[in-house]
């Protein structure tokens, strides 16, 4: 799938979209979801579908049901893609959408896909606003928007390398949930530490020294996540 096959298959879904005709934009997207086709391609297809429809909001949102319950791996991640360029206007209905497609891919590719991607950029683009949402996933107790906060943040330490204060602020915002048992949470938690560790090691191992002289059960696997790039004399004893 090069260039010309993305923009021409985008041209026909997005118009087949913009008169309702669902099942005919979903015929022309199957048999790209029902092969084997590379992330990066699909992410570009994602985002110039998202483009096209950014004046038909709620008819691209029905659409989007249908591609996410045809249940193809590949369909989650143009999904999730499709919906970055309405963060700006519709921040809010990007994370519901969000949230609801992880629950209902109930696996953990579906929910790092979702999450480092509309979810993650997100949280790039408009860190303050999207804040709030990772705090609702966290306190809902499910594991995979647990999991999803972990995937975010480490998506955002990637991408942005110059804010020790918003690292600090996402440090807040999880430390009450480091005692969680679902290992789903843990490992996604443990992700978004671990990559914090890499890029931001004299934020976190302050952190971590004082998480340590709290004594909480906090689970392995997070502990070695989050100790992954430190050497023995800088691991918080």
């Amino acid at each position: 799938m090069d260039k010309n096959k993305i923009r021409e298959s985008s041209k026909a879904i997005s118009s087949k979209i913009e008169v309702e005709e669902y099942s005919e934009a979903l015929g022309t997207l199957n048999p790209i979801l029902d092969k084997k086709v590379k992330f990066y391609k699909l992410d570009k297809l994602g985002l110039e579908l998202g483009r096209n429809n950014l004046k038909e909001k709620e008819k691209f949102l029905r659409f989007l049901d249908q591609v996410i319950d045809y249940d193809a791996m590949g369909g989650y991640v143009i999904a999730s893609k499709s919906m970055i360029p309405f963060l700006d206007e519709n921040l809010d209905t990007v994370m519901k959408k969000s949230r609801e497609y992880i629950l209902k891919g109930n696996v953990w590719h579906v929910c790092d896909n979702i999450s480092e991607r509309s979810i993650g950029q997100g949280l790039v683009d408009h860190f303050e606003k999207t804040l709030p949402w990772l705090d609702k996933f966290l306190s809902s107790g499910e594991p995979w928007l647990q999991r999803s906060t972990g995937v975010a943040i480490h998506f955002y330490t990637k991408r942005v390398r110059d804010d020790p204060e918003g690292i600090e602020k996402l440090l807040e915002l999880i430390e009450p949930y480091l005692e969680v048992k679902s290992k789903d949470s843990v490992k996604g938690l443990g992700w978004g530490l671990k990559t914090m560790g890499r890029y931001y090691p004299d934020v976190l191992i302050p952190f971590l020294k004082e998480l340590r002289k709290s004594g909480r059960d906090v689970s392995r696997i997070i502990w070695r996540k989050a100790l992954t790039y430190f050497d023995e004399k800088k691991k918080p004893k």
